[in-house]
């Protein structure tokens, strides 16, 4: 049977309380977070069926991570982030560094394949190379994503390549702003 994988991805932003660990201060921020779901059809037949159970997963999942997770929002009072926003900032960084690690040591795995295909005389030698090519951009990888594991920490400074969304990160009120501005809009 063959059919067609259907993904979707959604962002959405939703206001989130929390109390800062730092200072003590209840305040409000704007949680960014992004889901994303997939669906299947047979090819051809129901395509759009695929779309709406890709979208109607992607939705499900945005809910549970505006629920869960934590984007990187400083607190309004002492202007530092919390232990658990580093935490899901730790770890989307991460991921995003082997995702993207993992596609480049593709390009020299498969150039080594590509040229031990066309010069079939000394396959060996290429064979090595997509081997050793791999592996290094392996390690290489694991090593970058440990880095950022472990020492990613916006309240020193170490950003490492990827600082965190300068409107997520400003958008802390404290409560009462928060409180006010809403009953401002209403």
């Amino acid at each position: 049977m063959i059919g067609t994988i259907h993904g979707a991805t959604v962002t959405g932003r939703a206001w989130k309380r929390t109390q800062c660990t730092h200072c003590c201060t209840p305040y409000v921020y704007l949680n960014e977070q992004t889901g994303y779901g997939e669906g299947g059809s047979i090819a051809f037949v129901n395509a759009a069926q695929g779309d709406a159970t890709a979208v109607s997963g992607a939705e499900r999942a945005l809910a549970n991570n505006l629920e869960t997770k934590d984007a990187l929002a400083r607190c309004p009072n002492c202007n530092l982030y919390q232990p658990s926003m580093i935490l899901h900032g730790r770890r989307e960084r991460s991921s995003r560094a082997v995702r993207r690690g993992l596609k480049l040591t593709l390009i020299p795995v498969f150039a080594c394949g590509i040229a031990a295909a066309l010069f079939t005389k000394h396959t060996d030698w290429f064979l090595v190379g997509m081997f050793g090519s791999g592996l290094l951009g392996l390690i290489v990888t694991i090593c970058w994503a440990l880095v950022l594991r472990l020492r990613f920490d916006p309240n020193t400074g170490r950003n490492y390549l990827m600082p965190p969304n300068e409107d997520i990160a400003s958008s802390g009120l404290t409560v009462s702003d928060f409180e006010q501005l809403t009953s401002e809009q209403t």
